[in-house]
Order: structure tokens, then sequence, then C-alpha cells
């Protein structure tokens, strides 16, 4: 699950082959059954390069559906950005998490790559390929829905929501999507489909938050042609049965406030910080705060009323990266004074505003390959924190609110298979120790079937893990030896945790 995931859940409420390889599609029965070939189409690159590599672009042209190699084609943006050493490694897949996250192929976002790839320092010497998994982003057809942004006006209006969606569904039907055959399955078969067409031998995986989950189902279905994967975040399909959306970000909450209580500064600003957090939760559900939203990729200023149940999601979104879970304290002593101070949470609803209605996402995409996945995930675990904690209940209440599944796969059969993945290809495993989107108890169970994987967790970091310096240092040694363990001396002694008291000091 991406960085703007969390919405997916007050959305969705639903988280080369060898050559001679070919997918061989079933017809009639009885009739010849009929390879399908894809097509790479060079494609000029619509954006100005500074980032110091080459780079090559294509679309990747595929059937929607497998069965029906005649029938509508989608087309994959793809970029490849060429390594600058003469001696060059196998080259790096990087799959995009969300589902729906885009991966900014588009030259509009020529500024961000140009500088991020400076930035992944451990693919020195290797080509990075990114590319749109179907629907999303770039691809064509892209499973937008635009009228999401109508929600924006009232964020927790269930009823605008259901009607939005249905409107969206019925549009992408009636442009003749099969809204079917986008799902997880189906990206593996992109995947394997792209890395023929590119006449790569072997390549290696790098899978981020749902991207992993993808490459987790290409080891199981499709292994050839792989040298090593990396797991960012890991999203296996074993715990695919259950919802997964509010006990994961009660217990990176219910951690940093364990920190809080232990660390020299904080606990004598909060003194009881779990206490605190539940008093403003109540607070706000009497008293809300109305806060302005100016986040810019095209949106206009919003003013946004915040009570519990959208402190709950803008804290969520936050706690994403590694400097939202450092705020968050800040955030409980500024909105706990008699007279709240709403900057930090002001930015902080900024940052919601743009990753929830931005150009980043692609809801129908979202709500596609997570209902055909699992259209009715277990939601049990959701009911009985209601239950138990009774100030988180109209938060959880508003989670379930939409069954956008019954919209976007109606009667739909479960396509995810939720058995582990077992397989020897090499595979390194890193997680965030405070990540509430994917935690790090779903790396240990990833890797107790992987006979040849390495775990490392990263104590204080969130699902932005593999920006730190420490875990590119290791995604590189493994990189470069599959096979060994990796090992540097960042890894001997944790980064302290630190909270950030500016925007509290500030206040005062």
């Amino acid at each position: 699950m991406g960085s703007t995931a969390s919405q997916a859940a007050r959305l969705a409420a639903p988280g080369l082959l060898a050559a001679s390889v070919a997918v061989i599609l079933a017809v009639a029965p009885g009739a010849r059954q009929t390879a399908f070939e894809p097509v790479l189409e060079p494609r000029l690159c619509d954006w100005s390069n500074s980032s110091g590599r080459a780079i090559s672009c294509f679309e990747l042209v595929v059937a929607e559906d497998r069965r029906k190699p005649a029938g509508r084609k989608v087309r994959l943006p793809v970029v490849v950005f060429r390594a600058t050493s003469a001696r060059v490694g196998a080259p790096v897949l990087f799959i995009n998490g969300g589902p729906g996250v885009h991966s900014s192929t588009a030259g509009s976002s020529a500024t961000w790559w140009n500088r991020r790839i400076k930035q992944l320092s451990f693919l020195k010497g290797r080509d990075l390929i990114i590319y749109d998994q179907r629907g999303v982003g770039a691809s064509k057809p892209a499973l937008d829905c635009p009228g999401v942004k109508k929600t924006r006006r009232d964020p927790l209006n269930a009823d605008l929501l259901r009607r939005v969606l249905t409107d969206c569904a019925r549009r992408l039907r009636g442009q003749g999507i099969n809204i079917a055959s986008y799902n997880t399955a189906a990206n593996v078969a992109d995947i394997v489909d792209l890395r023929r067409a590119l006449k790569i031998k072997i390549w290696n995986l790098w899978g981020q938050s749902y991207g992993s989950r993808v490459a987790l189902e290409v080891m199981r279905r499709q292994p050839a042609g792989v040298r090593s994967v990396i797991l960012d975040g890991p999203y296996p399909p074993q715990i695919g049965r259950k919802f997964n959306w509010a006990a994961p970000t009660l217990t990176t909450i219910g951690k940093i406030l364990a920190l809080c209580g232990e660390a020299t500064g904080c606990k004598e600003r909060l003194e009881d910080p779990r206490k605190r957090w539940v008093e403003l939760l109540q607070r706000l559900h009497k008293s809300p705060v109305v806060t302005v939203s100016k986040p810019g990729g095209g949106l206009t200023p919003m003013s946004f009323r915040i009570n519990d149940v959208m402190l709950m999601w803008v804290v969520q979104d936050s706690l994403y990266t590694g400097r939202g879970l450092r705020r968050l304290p800040s955030l409980i002593a500024a909105l706990s004074q008699p007279k709240p101070d709403t900057r930090l949470l002001s930015r902080m609803v900024q940052d919601y505003d743009l990753n929830v209605y931005g150009p980043y996402y692609s809801h129908g995409a979202a709500y596609a390959v997570s209902c055909n996945d699992n259209p009715r995930p277990d939601q049990e675990d959701e009911r009985q924190i209601a239950r138990r904690h009774p100030h988180l209940k109209p938060w959880i209440e508003d989670m379930l609110s939409v069954d956008g599944c019954a919209i976007f796969a109606p009667g739909g059969k479960i396509m995810l298979n939720f058995e582990p993945v077992k397989s020897t290809i090499p595979t390194l495993i890193i997680a965030g120790g405070l990540d509430l989107a994917t935690p790090p108890a779903w790396g240990k169970e990833t890797a107790k079937h992987l006979p040849n994987s390495r775990l490392f967790v990263f104590a204080n970091a969130s699902h932005d893990v593999s920006d730190l310096p420490c875990a590119q240092i290791v995604m590189r040694a493994f990189l470069n030896r599959p096979e060994a363990r990796p090992t540097h001396k960042c890894m001997a002694k944790p980064a302290a945790f630190s909270f950030d008291w500016r925007w509290l000091r500030s206040a005062q």
C-alpha cells in the first residue's frame, strides 16, 4: 500500500521469460490455442531530462483480457533510466504500491524523477525500469474517478461518496472497460510480458508496498528470469483475507505514544500521552476545529472541518512517513491547548488533501484491484475495536460506511491466492518497525516461507523505510551479492528516535 493508501480505506473501505515461452490463452473447447504476443512501441520521452542518466521511453501494449487476445488493448507507459557506469549489472524493475499509486511516468513528473533517481544510490551501475500498472496513471485506459474530488467539500459524506463511486464504475463500464481484468494476476502477467518485450534475460524486482505483493506473485507464478527480489514493506497474500486497517494504525499510534512516555521532553509536555490522545479525540468529537488547506497540485484552497474522525484520517496519512511519526506528540500538545494551535494541523491536512485528492492516485484502479482480489475482506477486527474503544467507534463506522466492492466487483469471486508464497529466489525484505501500512509482523510472516530471504527491520522507520541511507546501503549490497547476507555497520546501532517539537515551540 502506497503513501496514499489510507484513502483506500476511507474511500474503498475494502490496503525475459525465454523467448520460446508464451502466454497461452484457452479458447473454445477443442479449438486451437492462440499465443498472445505483447508489443513494445518506442515513444518520445515527453520530459526534460536532468537526471544524469540517459532515458528510453516505451509503451507496452497487452490484451486487457488475455482470454481474448483480439479484444481491447491496454497500453502501459514504460521509462528506462540507463546506468551511467561502464559495468552494468542486471536491471531493476520498480513495482509501485497502492494499488492505484502513479509511478509518475508522464512528463509532468520529470522534475520529481530527475531529483529522485539521484537519491537512489543503491541503483548505481544498473538500469531502473519504471512503469504504470494497468488502469493507473498514464496507462490507457486509466481507471480514474475524477468525481471523487466532489467529496473534498464534505469528505465524511458517505452517501455522496457512494454516488460518486457508482457513477465512476458505470462510466468505466460504459466505455467498454472490463473492470474484472484489473487485478493482481493481470499485473503479474503484464510484468512477464514486459520482460519478454524488452528482451531482458534476467532482472531484479523491487516491489514497494502493494508492489511487493505483485513481486511475490511473480515469484509464485512466473519466476523464470528473476535474479533477486526486494520486498520494500511486504504485503503478503496470506494477510489478504482481512481488512487490515484499524489494528495496524492503532498499533503504530500506540508505539509512538509509548516512546513519547519514555522520552525526556515528551513525557514532560504530555504527562500521559495515551490519555491526552483519547481526550483530544473526545474534545474534537464535541468541538471540531476548522483549518484551510492550500495544497497546490491543481487543487484550490479548501476549508476542512476537523472532528475526531477527520483527525484520525489525517494522522493516519501522516504516519506513512518518519516525519509524521515524529510530529504526532507535537500535534496532540498543540491541539490540546485551551485555544488550539492549528498550524501544524493545517500542514498535515494539506498533505492529506494532496495525497487523497491530488493527481497521484487512480481510485478506480485501486477499487478494481483490491475488490477483484478479495471482494469480501473480513472486517471483524474493526468491529471488535469499535466495541472495545468507544472513542474510535465514529472512525470505524466511517471506515466501513461505503462498500466500494459492491460497486466495482458486485458478486465477484475471490481472485487472490491466500496461500503463502514459497520460493528459493534470493529475497531482501525491509520493513519499518513503526510502519502502519505494512507492519513488521508481515515481514516476519513473509520471511518464514522464503528460505533464501533476509529480513531487516528498521526499528524507528515507517512506510518510507527505503529512503533511509542505511536501507539503501543494505539494498545495494544485496543487489551486488544476492546469495550473501548483506551487512553494514549502520545496522549495528539503530538511529535514535527524536520527536519534532519545532511547531509547538513556535506556538509558545
